[in-house]
């Protein structure tokens, strides 16, 4: 027999969840089987193959064919495996960097649980750390788990940033120019020259400045803009207008 470690999905509260199988890889047809606790006492019924463990605990097992009457030695290390307990994280938080950072980077923060975390960005690989850098604008879906299958965790985060240029040719195309990701309809959004004149105010809801001015095409240059978010803070920035 050859058996493996695993571990049980246990909730807080001590109830678990989540069983583990515990499989010689042998087969009923050919064997008989009897399998031992922590205690070295022997388990009342369970004579298959397989063994379906609720506890933590170290398990071992003996394999005896029924044509030769050959068992196997419970002391060998493949006739023996531990079984842990793995409580699920249930608690997670994403944040990200500065607004209007040029590497937007997301860290996830998940205070509970005991199994050992994987981290997903939109479904992506898997990977240990918890940090993602170089996040595009926009939503993003955050993916935890564990490795051993205590751990299911999602969150959408919004990524807030700005494009750097638009072109308002009238192809469809970067037509307009707006903050993205930034769901604050209470927001205010101020787009000046480079004098300093106010041209519009608009929200982040809106469609965008469509680079005019009382009617008239403004030039290609840069302009600048100021945002007052709902928490009080301003941010300021510039882009350009290219025609």
């Amino acid at each position: 027999p050859k058996l493996v470690d695993g571990n049980i999905c246990v909730t807080a509260a001590g109830e678990v969840y989540q069983t583990y199988t515990l499989n010689t890889g042998l087969n009923d047809a050919d064997y008989d089987f009897e399998w031992f606790d922590t205690n070295g006492d022997i388990i009342p019924g369970a004579t298959s193959s397989t063994l379906v463990v609720d506890e933590a605990g170290t398990y071992s097992v003996i394999a005896t064919n029924w044509l030769t009457g050959c068992s196997s030695d419970p002391l060998l290390a493949s006739a023996t495996a531990t079984v842990t307990e793995t409580l699920p994280a249930t608690l997670m938080t994403v944040v990200q960097s500065e607004y209007f950072s040029d590497n937007a980077t997301i860290t996830v923060t998940v205070p509970d649980g005991t199994g050992t975390l994987m981290y997903s960005l939109d479904e992506g690989p898997l990977q240990s750390s918890n940090v993602f850098t170089g996040v595009s604008a926009g939503e993003h879906l955050v993916t935890v788990i564990d490795t051993e299958g205590c751990t299911f965790m999602t969150q959408i985060v919004t990524i807030i940033d700005y494009p750097n240029y638009f072109t308002p040719n009238g192809d469809g195309i970067n037509d307009t120019w707006n903050i993205s990701g930034l769901n604050q309809p209470g927001a205010k959004l101020y787009i000046f020259d480079r004098y300093g004149k106010l041209l519009k105010q608009i929200s982040p809801l809106d469609l965008g400045w469509d680079g005019t001015f009382c009617g008239k095409e403004m030039p290609s240059t840069d302009y600048w803009f100021t945002i007052e978010l709902t928490n009080g803070k301003t941010i300021k920035g510039h882009f350009a207008l290219k025609r």
